[in-house]
């Protein structure tokens, strides 16, 4: 996958800015964005390494939606928008 900025910026995080983004993510300000978190959850799994090789687009949107994957595939600008939320 290509090296997004969300990327590029969390692999700059250190331990505790990578928590304090947690409680940011979780502050009533992203209520109703559940899938931006969710996005930002899987893409923290991997940290530090942050290896792009694991961020296949597929992999991601197959658990941000699996219902969608399931009917029709990925749908690539749904992810892109993911990502530019």
């Amino acid at each position: 996958m290509k090296q997004t900025t969300a990327l590029k910026l969390l692999s700059t995080f250190t331990k505790s800015e990578q928590k304090e983004f947690k409680l940011f993510l979780n502050s009533p300000a992203f209520i109703s964005r559940a899938k931006l978190k969710q996005l930002y959850e899987i893409l923290l799994k991997d940290y530090p390494e942050m290896e792009e090789s694991k961020f296949k687009k597929e992999k991601i949107y197959k658990k941000l939606f699996p219902d969608e994957y399931k009917k029709s595939g990925i749908n690539k600008s749904t992810l892109r928008h993911s990502f530019y939320e």
